[in-house]
């Protein structure tokens, strides 16, 4: 994960906080919607995910104030953590 969050923050130029938030939530999602079998597989496959996904979901019950600030990183953060997980995860 560190990998992924690294490229965020590098290549795009969001925070460190932004980056793990949008992976956490996308990985979050994934898990609730998609097949069990293959997100545990996926899971395995990106170590430091599972933290991740709980700090995510942390922050998301925080104030209003706190989403309107993130709103627009975490938006970006979210498009941008799709692309560079789905390029990560090609490579291997």
């Amino acid at each position: 994960m560190d990998e992924v969050i690294g490229r965020l923050v590098g290549d795009v130029g969001v925070d460190r906080v932004a980056a793990e938030t949008g992976v956490g939530i996308i990985l979050d999602f994934l898990v609730k919607e998609g097949p069990a079998d293959k997100m545990r597989l996926l899971l395995a496959k990106l170590p430091g995910a599972e933290p991740l996904m709980q700090k995510a979901a942390r922050e998301s019950w925080r104030g209003r104030n706190w989403r309107d600030r993130r709103r627009h990183t975490r938006s970006r953060a979210i498009c941008l953590s799709t692309n560079v997980i789905t390029a990560t995860l090609l490579r291997d």
